[in-house]
């Protein structure tokens, strides 16, 4: 219900995070491994919630316009990271997607 209610009131979806970030192995990613990681979207962080959870919180984001380059990369690159229904919400999702 947060990331709905975050939604709605204009946050930015398409921002990114810098932070740890525990991947769907279970191995906590960027906090022991100078230089810090890349900063992820964060939808891709979105796909750090395990179960039925990581696609209400997906579909709460997509509803913000994410950018279309960021669900495109996601369908290509974190597939391993998501959930099977997530999976399937973002190879249907066809927009509408933020302005460049």
């Amino acid at each position: 219900r947060g990331v709905e209610l975050c939604v709605q009131r204009g946050a930015d979806v398409n921002a990114s995070y810098a932070g740890p970030l525990r991947l769907a192995d279970g191995q906590l990613a960027g906090c022991t491994s100078p230089p810090p990681p890349p900063a992820l979207p964060l939808l891709r962080v979105a796909l750090s919630v395990q179960g039925p959870a990581q696609c209400i919180i997906v579909q709460h984001m997509l509803n913000g316009r994410v950018r279309c380059k960021t669900v495109q990369a996601l369908r290509r690159k974190a597939r391993q990271e998501m959930e099977f229904v997530t999976a399937q919400l973002l190879d249907r999702f066809e927009g509408p997607f933020a302005e460049t």
